[in-house]
């Protein structure tokens, strides 16, 4: 199922990154053209969020241990409300690409729980994707 989810989303997040100027023109119109850059880069965070973390949260609950996701998550959220405290006065655009690259500490947080608590090997989750 994951190797199914990055066939359709990896394509679409990076394809919507790349003409985020058109897919924000399409999704929003003219007036919204600024917006190009957090649309582009908010779709390709939350593909690669999906693509890695959202799956190993099943993994979580499947193993009868959904405590782990709570926990995860509230690491995630010790490293995203800091990071947008302190990147929110130093202008939009970088405020919009540092809570998104935070974004990324949830799938970290998540390949360390597999990994460590679950003693599930990562490279075939990588080799699956690929």
């Amino acid at each position: 199922m994951q190797s199914l989810a990055a066939f359709i989303l990896l394509p679409m997040g990076v394809g919507i990154f790349i003409y985020r100027d058109l897919a924000t023109y399409i999704l929003f119109g003219k007036q919204w053209s600024e917006a190009s850059l957090v649309v582009g880069v908010t779709c390709l965070s939350l593909v690669l969020l999906v693509i890695f973390s959202y799956f190993a949260s099943e993994v979580y609950r499947s193993k009868g241990k959904p405590v782990i996701s709570i926990i995860s998550q509230m690491i995630f959220l010790a490293v995203m409300v800091p990071t947008c405290l302190l990147t929110v006065e130093k202008g939009f655009n970088v405020y919009v690409i540092a809570s998104s690259i935070s974004q990324m500490s949830l799938v970290i947080v998540s390949f360390l729980f597999l990994k460590f608590y679950f003693k599930m090997p990562i490279k075939p989750i990588f080799l699956n994707i690929i």
